[in-house]
């Protein structure tokens, strides 16, 4: 217990010693603090309450709601008080992912970060920086008097990352400001101006456990190091999810021999495209040579086909004693047809806007006693293409002893191009520091903008951020030259708004 927190005491002062070494100091001091807090969606009141200490010296008021989200509200700097008032908004949870081999508890220990060539990563774990580095603005405004602003809201949401809680909880028109500057977009060159929206559909499959002799030898295959990523902003990307890539394997080895799941687990969070996957299989003993060969055949044609993104991916297939016995040849071949052919990926592409209009994601699959569940997270701009990929998935799994629902399901926010101030304000000043025109864009991912923005009617939003590559993966890093220029442009915006 001693060493344990010894090293995670070495990792809180290593993460701060770096974040003061870049700039602006006050913000990659304040993600620091934030890494150092155990922060995942479901797990918010530690860094709620962080935020309350930090902000509450600083606030007029402040509210914190019973879900954690955070309500302070700002004074205007001396000068500015007839200025119109803003609302800087990000939510403090993080997506849990991490690589197969990590050990690190999400609920107990430090990020840590490592810095390499110019961006922030951690040690094989999502970085936070989605939405953390939002989070670090907004404090690190709220605290520095000698930042110009007019009345400021701060508003930090919790459970963005799995059911948008904080922002669908959080009532409505409670915000005085005219603007709400979203901090969770992550392309520096870009202001968003809209997202898709999304619903969570969970499939529970039954199953039925059976002996059988001719199923006496037992496979672990185990993908490993994907490239993971965002199942909103990377869909469109060459990645392989890698609870899809078992199944299409398994269908491989099918075409030789009989194959028996008897569990398989992978994913932790729908958003994600899943970078790991793990499953043991029973077959005849006289098919393991041919069974292993397929696998690897046809694993090592996969990676020439991805090759751009998935240098890093392995599998590994190794002999094995499971606890239980098979699933029933029967079931396992409804099971491994009805996910192989559920719908993954784009769905339809915004020929103007040159995103996924309609995807989906297979996040997450987990064996548990009697079923496996899977579960998807189906994104677009417009509700009946939601329904129609929810009906095709149905479709997939008809046949087999399957329930579902939906757990969730969160509005679109809708693109208003031109006729704002803010638009207009925040992309005069980007020119000015970046000597180049802003693009406006809309985004694959789901944004609690459409969420606030419907609560209160008239209200300009815009979402910006800096350069975060790979979200919700163990490779996510950002861009730290991109943190600080996206930062100078935010100041001014608030100082000329």
């Amino acid at each position: 217990m001693y060493l344990y927190k010894y090293i995670m005491n070495n990792i809180e002062k290593q993460n701060l010693n770096l974040a003061s070494k870049l700039e602006p100091k006050s913000v990659f001091t304040y993600f620091a603090h934030l890494c150092n807090i155990p922060h995942p969606s479901g797990h918010n009141k530690q860094i709620s309450d962080y935020l309350v200490s930090v902000l509450k010296p600083v606030a007029e008021t402040i509210t914190v709601y019973s879900n954690h989200t955070v309500l302070a509200r700002i004074k205007a700097t001396k000068g500015c008080e007839k200025k119109t008032s803003v609302c800087l908004q990000a939510h403090c949870d993080m997506v849990p992912a991490k690589g197969y081999s990590s050990k690190h508890n999400f609920e107990k220990d430090p990020i840590q970060i490592v810095q390499k060539k110019g961006f922030l990563y951690a040690n094989d774990t999502t970085l936070g920086a989605d939405n953390g580095i939002g989070v670090a603005y907004a404090l690190a405004i709220a605290t520095d008097k000698k930042i110009k602003h007019g009345p400021l809201e701060i508003l930090i949401t919790t459970n963005e990352e799995t059911n948008m809680q904080g922002a669908k909880e959080f009532p409505a028109r409670t915000l005085k400001s005219k603007y709400l500057i979203n901090l969770d977009n992550e392309e520096t060159d870009t202001c968003c101006l809209g997202c898709n929206g999304g619903t969570q559909i969970e499939f529970t499959t039954k199953f039925t456990r059976k002996a059988d002799k001719n199923l006496n030898s037992y496979l672990t295959i185990s993908l490993e190091h994907g490239a993971g990523g965002h199942s909103g902003n990377q869909i469109r990307w060459k990645i392989v999810n890698a609870i899809k890539m078992m199944f299409s394997l398994f269908k491989f080895v099918q075409e030789k021999a009989n194959v028996a799941l008897v569990d398989i687990n992978a994913g932790h969070v729908s958003n994600a495209i899943s970078s790991e996957c793990v499953a043991t299989i029973a077959l005849n003993k006289k098919d393991v040579k041919i069974a292993t060969k397929i696998l690897n055949d046809m694993f090592a044609l996969i990676k020439k086909e991805f090759f751009q993104r998935e240098a890093n991916m392995i599998m590994t297939i190794k002999s094995a004693k499971p606890k239980y016995l098979p699933i029933s040849l029967k079931d396992s071949n409804s099971i491994i047809d009805a996910i192989n052919c559920s719908f993954n990926g784009v769905y339809s592409l915004d020929e103007n806007c040159k995103i996924a209009n309609g995807s989906s994601n297979l996040g997450i699959i987990e064996t548990q006693q009697g079923f496996i569940r899977s579960t998807y997270l189906l994104r677009s701009a417009f509700e009946v293409c939601k329904r129609r990929i929810r009906s095709q998935l149905i479709s997939a799994f008809y046949g087999t002893k399957t329930t579902h629902k939906i757990t969730d399901d969160y509005p679109e926010w809708t693109p208003v191009i031109g006729n704002s101030v803010l638009q207009a304000k925040y992309s005069k000043i980007f020119k000015k520091f970046f000597n180049k025109n802003l693009t406006f864009s809309v985004t694959e991912g789901g944004l609690e903008t459409g969420v606030l923005t419907k609560k209160h009617p008239g209200m300009e939003a815009i979402s910006i951020g800096p350069d975060i590559v790979a979200c919700h993966s163990n490779t996510e890093h950002v861009d730290i030259k991109g943190v600080g220029l996206i930062y100078k442009v935010l100041l001014e915006t608030l100082k000329n708004i």
